[in-house]
């Protein structure tokens, strides 16, 4: 009799372990769900500070090339038309540009207006979101160090296979003849979008350094810079430097020697 009654408590303890067991299982797999969905999220988020300085997109179906500043929420997209950056051919177009989480965008995207918009746009969120006339978003938007892929191009540029990925490659400053034809506007768009600070620049550090049209000794032309002038980089290779310089009254272009300059952080 003992040994039947131990047997059914016996029986007892293994049933109730068994449900126990497959509880925790269940529980297990529910956090493990819920811990999946949130580092999903967490991935897809993206920053502020990853867009900020100079760009240039892709062309569009005219071989306009847009080129891009990004100064905190405000970007500056430079269209240089049909590829020409002089100032008949240069539009530019002001807007806003950042994050926000799609939940918030849903929840107030009635309530989102030109008074408030800047209120609203974040420094990180999964939903990029851009303000020009109106709003503009992209969910599907890729963001690099040194290049980022989105459907956020210039209104002026919207024609290119209708709001087709696009993606903006990183530049060191802009370029020499864009950075002249914005120098002769009314407008302070240097100031405005601290492009002088967001471009990068080299110091020359010899008594004097030449200027080259091309990366080659026998392109040396007779414009110069003296030591500590400071000019614009566009591009460095091993041995040269391509720069330009702002003379207040013109801006001077071309290649230095490398050993002649040191590059600024």
């Amino acid at each position: 009799m003992n040994s039947y009654f131990t047997y059914l408590g016996l029986l007892f303890f293994l049933t109730l372990y068994c449900s126990c067991n497959k509880n925790i299982e269940k529980k297990n797999q529910l956090d493990n769900v819920v811990h999946l969905e949130n580092e999903k999220v967490n991935i897809t988020k993206s920053k502020l500070d990853s867009i900020q300085g100079i760009w240039v997109g892709e062309k569009d179906i005219n071989q306009s090339t847009s080129y891009r500043v990004q100064y905190g929420k405000k970007i500056l997209d430079l269209i240089c038309l049909e590829g020409y950056c002089n100032t008949d051919n240069l539009f530019v177009e002001r807007s806003l540009l950042g994050f926000c989480e799609a939940n918030d965008f849903e929840k107030h995207r009635h309530n989102i207006g030109k008074t408030n918009i800047i209120k609203f746009i974040k420094s990180d969120g999964n939903l990029m979101i851009k303000w020009s006339d109106s709003i503009f978003i992209d969910q599907n938007h890729n963001i690099n160090s040194v290049f980022y892929v989105t459907k956020l191009v210039p209104n002026y540029m919207l024609d290119k296979e209708g709001n087709k990925l696009s993606s903006f490659v990183k530049l060191k400053s802009l370029p020499k003849d864009l950075f002249s034809s914005i120098s002769e506007r009314k407008e302070n768009i240097l100031e405005d979008y601290h492009i002088l600070e967001l471009s990068s620049k080299i110091k020359v550090i010899s008594n004097k350094t030449y200027f080259y049209d091309n990366m080659s000794d026998d392109t040396k032309r007779k414009a110069f810079l003296v030591k500590n002038d400071v000019a614009y980089l566009e591009e460095v290779t091993d041995e040269w430097a391509k720069i330009y310089y702002d003379g207040m009254t013109m801006v001077t272009g071309g290649y230095v020697k490398l050993k002649d300059v040191v590059v600024l952080e």
